[in-house]
Order: structure tokens, then C-alpha cells, then sequence
């Protein structure tokens, strides 16, 4: 029965969720009789546990109720304060605060009765946490109060928690540095949950480059606990554990159970079906929207290395270069003095390239802004009886796409099922021409430019947004 059940938590260990699972059967399959409390209370622990990752919430009470059980049997009083807590987070899960809140009490005062700072510690956190979920911050203030401040510290416990707090309260500049100390000391979990915490924040203050930088970091730790998450498999695993249950009294209710057995196994087929059905929407759906934000970090940061913030960035690198340079001559390092000097010049040599493209952009913008189309264009804003041919289209297409990079090639690759109509709008607003101008040349309502315009950029971004957020968005593309 150990050995299966330490096989099962390397397994869970590694993440490999079904197959710890199996071994964790295993072990109660052999378990008949066994007086191991203790041994039995750790296999149930963990089997709850790893039913609350997987979301599978008709298990996890159960599972806990059975741990804490054979803890008391075993007399554990040190562990009974863990099941406890466990409970409560079953509660939780399950969204019954009142019973959340009277077990996370139950097992602090257990841990207390042990004189277990550690235990303490830990529920209380928790105990905190679920506060702050019922908007009841005073309430999470008096529980992080009474934490004991220097073991917090010594464990890093307490950077998640107050992380936490501060958002609830509006505190962002206190919550973005508990949420930075929090990344990367528990587990990917908490590691994501700051990540996101952050992006949220810098949204909220428009720093959309750093925003997107921790929404990329949120999504690394998303794919992880996905990659390590299997709920189709460890359904299946249980519905063949029920089914190998059902064999053994297969003998004495075989006459009886005949019909319903067949009904088990047509509703397991099912849920497995729908499951599977729904996992694989859930995984094309999120691989899209990566695959969308990958796009957009992508163009964002060719254009970053192309702009003029770019270049001051490397220019205060090579002041920096030279200081270093000086530093090494007066200790005749020429080994060091060679490598900073060959650093230095491709910053140099990256500057002059930068540069280079902004004056041949900039002759560019200024031979389409010269073009015979770009002018009839605008002299549609004076002229409501002006319409663009196909071939005039055509033309204004091909000197945008010369003057910007393949501009709707672009477009395109962020977005295939752009209209005609979405592309027109989008390479007028490109020369900045008004929308009412724009609703002429498209021949179509104001409002219904704008709709096509909110719609547009929904697809890009697989968010809502205002028509004016696709303007800003195409004028910098």
C-alpha cells in the first residue's frame, strides 16, 4: 500500500495527474483491514487535493471527509488541523462560506492547541484570503494582523496574502511589489495568479507595453498548468475504477443491476463525450487567443526596435559602454576593452540602421502624402459626391502596402477573415481621413463605420473596445 501510494505522489509531483491518481486506487484496493490511519487519511488527502485542481468538485468533499476521518481514528492531532483546513477549502470550493469560515476556525484553533506556529500561519493566510473573496476586508486585516510577522518573513508566506489585500482596497502600488516578491515561491499557480494580478493593474494604468509583458508571462504559466492537466484522462481513470468496482459484486447483483449497469455506462460515455467536446473548444479557444497575443507582442516589439525610444535606450547603453571602456584602461584589460568596444559598435551600427529606416519611412510618407490618390482622397472631404473605383481602391491599397510594410498583409495575418469592407475602412483611417469622409467613400452610415470599426477590433484583440481604440490601433500599425 506505500509503495503505491508514494509512486502516486511522484507521479503527482511530475504533474502526471491521471496516472498519480490510478496509484492512489491502488492503494485502496489493497487497503481492506488496514490499520494504517494515518497512511489511509495521506491518500485520501491527496486524492482531494488533486480533485480540487481539476475542478472536480463532487469528489473533493468527500475525499476530505474520509481523510479527516482516518486522522482522527489514527489520533493525529498535528494533521487533523491540515484535514480540517482541507475542509474548509472544500467549502470554498463549493461556495458555502459559512461552513468555509467555521472549519478554517475549527483547524486554527486545533493548530493552536498544538502550539504549531507554522500551522497557524498557513490557515490563517487562507482564512484571510477568503475575506478578502467576501469583499469583508476589515475581517482579512485583523486575521493577517494576527500572523506572526517573522515567520512570515522567514517563509515568505505572507507576499501573496498582502498582495491580495491590496488589491481589494486600491492600494495598487503596495499590491504590484507583494505580488513581484510572490512570483516564483509557491508554485505555478500562485505564480500566475500574480502575474495577472499585475497585468490587471497595469491595464488599469494604460502601461499597455509592461501590461503585456505580464499577460505574456500569465499565459507561459497557463499553458503549464494546462499541459499538466488532464480531466478528460482522469475521468476515464475513475469511470474504469467504478467499473471494476461494479465487476466484483457483479456475482450476487447481476439480475438486478443488469439494466441499470447499462444506463451507468451510456451516462459515463456521455459525460466523458461532452467533457472531451467541451476540453477540446476550451484548448482550440485558448491556443487562438495565444496565438493572437503572440502576433500582437510580436509586431509590438518590431515596431519598439524600429522607434526613436529604441535608439535613446541604446544610446545611454553605449555612454555606459564607454564608462566601462575607461574603467578597463586603467586596468589594462584589453581582453574586457575589446568585447565592451565590439558591444559598443553594434549598438552604433543598430542606432545608424534604425535611423536609416526613419528617413527612408519618412520619404515614404511623404511620396504618399504627394500621390494623386491620397489627394483625391481628401478632396472627398470637401466633395460629397466622390466615390473610389475598384481600381482607385486597388491603387491606394498598393502605396499604403509600399509606404508601411505590407500593411494589410499584416492586417491579415493578425486577423484572415477581414471584409472588404473592414480593409477599406481600415487603409482610409491609415491616411487619418475623417469618419464621416470615410462613411462616404464606403458608402455606408456613420454608425454603421463605427459598428464595423468595434467589431474589427474585437477580432484582433478578443476583447471589447471602442471604434477609437482601432483608429489609435491602425494609425501606429
Amino acid at each position: 500500500m506505500k509503495s503505491y501510494y508514494y509512486t502516486g505522489r511522484v507521479y503527482l509531483d511530475l504533474y502526471e495527474n491521471p496516472t498519480a491518481l490510478s496509484y492512489f486506487h491502488k492503494a485502496l484496493d489493497i487497503s481492506t483491514g488496514s490499520k494504517d490511519y494515518a497512511l489511509l487519511g495521506r491518500i485520501y488527502s491527496q486524492m482531494g487535493t488533486l480533485f480540487a485542481y481539476e475542478d472536480i468538485t463532487e469528489e473533493v468533499l468527500e475525499a476530505y471527509h474520509k481523510s479527516y476521518y482516518y486522522f482522527l481514528l489514527g489520533k493525529d492531532s498535528l494533521t487533523s488541523a491540515y484535514a480540517l483546513r482541507d475542509l474548509a477549502r472544500a467549502f470554498d470550493l463549493l461556495e458555502v462560506p459559512d461552513s468555509t469560515i467555521y472549519y478554517y476556525n475549527k483547524a486554527y484553533e486545533l493548530a493552536q492547541s498544538n502550539k504549531d506556529k507554522k500551522r497557524e500561519v498557513a490557515i490563517l493566510q487562507e482564512l484571510a484570503n477568503v475575506y478578502l473573496e467576501m469583499d469583508k476586508s476589515d475581517e482579512a486585516l485583523k486575521i493577517i494582523q494576527k500572523m506572526d510577522n517573522k515567520l512570515l518573513d522567514e517563509q515568505g508566506l505572507n507576499f501573496g496574502i498582502w498582495g491580495n489585500f491590496y488589491m481589494k482596497t486600491g492600494e495598487k502600488d503596495s499590491a504590484v511589489y507583494y505580488l513581484k516578491q510572490n512570483i516564483g515561491r509557491n508554485n505555478l499557480y500562485t505564480s500566475a495568479k500574480a502575474y495577472w494580478n499585475l497585468y490587471e493593474i497595469e491595464k488599469e494604468r494604460n502601461n499597455y507595453e509592461k501590461g503585456l509583458i505580464y499577460l505574456e508571462k500569465y499565459t507561459e504559466c497557463s499553458d503549464s498548468i494546462y499541459n499538466a492537466s488532464n480531466t478528460e484522462s482522469l475521468r476515464k481513470i475513475k469511470a474504469l475504477y467504478d467499473f471494476q468496482h461494479l465487476k466484483k459484486e457483479k456475482e450476487y447483483l447481476r439480475k438486478k443491476n443488469a439494466e441499470q449497469q447499462a444506463w451507468i455506462i451510456f451516462i459515463v460515455i456521455a459525460i466523458v463525450l461532452g467533457v472531451i467536446i467541451l476540453i477540446r473548444y476550451n484548448r482550440n479557444r485558448k491556443a487562438m487567443i495565444r496565438e493572437q497575443e503572440k502576433k500582437l507582442h510580436e509586431i509590438n516589439e518590431q515596431q519598439y526596435r524600429k522607434s526613436q525610444l529604441y535608439i535613446e535606450e541604446n544610446k545611454k547603453k553605449i555612454e555606459e559602454l564607454k564608462e566601462k571602456v575607461k574603467s578597463f584602461e586603467q586596468e589594462n584589460n584589453d581582453l574586457q576593452q575589446k568585447l565592451l568596444l565590439a558591444k559598443k559598435e553594434k549598438l552604433e551600427q543598430t542606432n545608424q540602421a534604425i535611423e536609416t529606416s526613419q528617413r527612408e519611412q519618412a520619404l515614404l510618407e511623404e511620396a504618399l502624402r504627394r500621390s494623386d490618390i491620397y489627394a483625391y482622397c481628401y478632396r472627398a472631404i470637401e466633395d460629397s459626391s466622390i466615390r473610389l473605383t475598384e481600381t482607385e481602391w486597388k491603387e491606394l491599397e498598393n502605396i499604403i502596402n509600399d509606404t508601411y510594410d505590407n500593411f494589410t498583409n499584416k492586417l491579415f495575418i493578425l486577423h484572415p477573415s477581414i471584409t472588404k469592407m473592414e480593409l477599406r475602412i481600415c487603409l482610409l483611417l491609415k491616411i487619418k481621413i475623417p469618419v464621416s469622409t470615410i462613411s462616404q467613400l464606403v458608402c455606408r452610415t456613420q454608425s454603421a463605420v463605427s459598428m464595423s470599426r468595434k467589431q474589427l477590433y474585437k477580432k484582433i484583440f478578443n476583447k471589447e473596445g471602442t471604434p477609437a481604440n482601432l483608429d489609435d490601433f491602425i494609425v501606429s500599425f
